[in-house]
């Protein structure tokens, strides 16, 4: 809804700077979001016919851990302005 928002104001990806950064982010957080809860699914199907290895279950566990570090550092840096 944020990009028809931007496209009914005019604000395309190569309006400027900031709008770029802002379609980029969104888009890479879109695909994060979509490719972990589809790792997400992925467990739990195998996990539901009993067949899940453990290096499966570590994968997805280690690619939310990541998420989840990378999210703060991000805040972080938001937080500082840098």
């Amino acid at each position: 809804m944020a990009w028809l928002q931007l496209k009914a104001e005019g604000l395309y990806l190569a309006t400027n700077p900031s709008s770029s950064f802002f379609y980029i982010l969104t888009a890479a957080h879109a695909l994060h979001v979509m490719g972990g809860l589809g790792g997400l699914i992925y467990v739990i199907r195998r996990l539901s016919r009993s067949v899940l290895r453990q290096s499966t279950l570590d994968a997805a566990s280690y690619y939310w851990h990541f998420m989840d570090i990378l999210w703060l550092y991000l805040l972080w840096l938001l937080w500082m302005r840098l």
